[in-house]
């Protein structure tokens, strides 16, 4: 048994657990049952240590039940559970008075993370309480069924890519949106199906958007852009275009004007950048902005074209414009030389009038 849940919820429980698969062979033992079976505290996996007829049954309590090993006999008291694909046995010697309960279900309905497991043909085989409570239904709307009987529409499409990608790849890791709601999710191929887990990340995310975004603006900062640049770099499997752009005559407008207003045109900048999403913009400080685009040479004339045009129809006191340096951004080249290379070109765009784009 592989990273999944079992071993981070039962690994240090006071009763043994024993995790046996769907051919009845041990695939994992928790600390306390090493304790109570060896003195080396190693269960050997792959051994058939209770009976098939036993494990065979599902979610039944037996009293002294009689287990020999290693010429050693003990009398327990078993709960068998089936919990996705998996036969989990809780024991306990048979001297101790506590009742045996369900402990996992119970700990997993206690989650506050979304959990669930689908089978092989997708249909759930379980969800803890967390996850029932999210989508506003019962046990019985939910399990024996498939994501497209029960599952809000908006959702759907999102769910069967991860999917497909979890069981073409073995896993699937990723931040998704549920409403307002931000979710890291972590989905792992067992036996064919899905184990979903989804931790709601919600203020972590508001937290790090303020670290991440400009403030008088609104969009993403220097850090932000650091770290985007830095996994361009990384995984080097998309073509981007590097645009810098700068207010024209910015100093002249804040000298005269105040920098209130200066501040008022570099909101309505933002504003603006903030439209053309072919392109992700961030502003690095005073009036210096730029701008990362995916794609051809034609996809970046057309955005920068419309922010020009955009920016031509405002209604402004003072009106003002941009000048913008492009450069392709070489990935064999240090991008502190790129931005050098673009930086010039937007020299360039001012030096020949201003209100207008140079490539490099």
């Amino acid at each position: 048994m592989k990273n999944n849940i079992f071993k981070q919820i039962i690994a240090e429980h006071s009763n043994g657990f024993l995790v046996f698969n769907n051919i009845n062979k041990l695939v994992y033992a928790n600390k306390q049952a090493d304790i109570m079976f060896t003195k080396e505290g190693q269960i050997e996996v792959g051994k058939n240590i209770l009976s098939e007829d036993i494990i065979s049954k599902e979610d039944i309590t037996y009293k002294d039940v009689s287990l020999c090993m290693d010429d050693k006999e003990y009398h327990l008291t078993c709960r068998i559970q089936s919990i996705m694909e998996y036969i989990v046995v809780e024991i306990k010697e048979q001297e101790k008075e506590e009742k045996i309960v369900p402990v996992i279900n119970k700990i997993l309905d206690k989650s506050g993370d979304l959990m669930y497991y689908k089978d092989a043909t997708m249909t759930y085989q379980y969800a803890n309480q967390t996850y029932k409570t999210f989508l506003g239904k019962g046990n019985s709307e939910i399990i024996g069924r498939k994501d497209i009987e029960f599952i809000p529409k908006e959702f759907l499409e999102q769910s069967r890519i991860s999917d497909e990608e979890t069981l073409i790849r073995g896993s699937y890791v990723a931040i998704e949106t549920r409403g307002n709601a931000f979710y890291r999710v972590v989905k792992e191929r067992i036996n064919g199906g899905i184990l979903c887990i989804g931790k709601n990340i919600t203020k972590e995310m508001i937290e790090y958007k303020k670290a991440t975004t400009d403030l008088l603006t609104g969009l993403n900062n220097r850090r932000n852009y650091e770290f985007t640049i830095h996994n361009i770099y990384g995984e080097k499997n998309e073509e981007y275009y590097l645009v810098l752009i700068d207010l024209d005559d910015f100093r002249m407008i804040n000298n005269r004007m105040g920098h209130p207003m200066g501040d008022e045109c570099l909101r309505v900048l933002g504003r603006i950048l903030k439209r053309h999403t072919k392109g992700k913009f961030y502003r690095l400080g005073g009036d210096e902005f730029v701008g990362l685009i995916r794609g051809e040479k034609q996809t970046v004339v057309e955005v920068i074209e419309n922010i020009l045009d955009d920016l031509s129809e405002e209604v402004l006191y003072p009106r003002f414009t941009i000048s913008v340096g492009v450069k392709w951004l070489d990935l064999e080249c240090d991008y502190i030389d790129n931005y050098k290379m673009a930086d010039h070109a937007l020299y360039k765009a001012k030096e020949n009038g201003k209100n207008q784009y140079y490539f490099v």
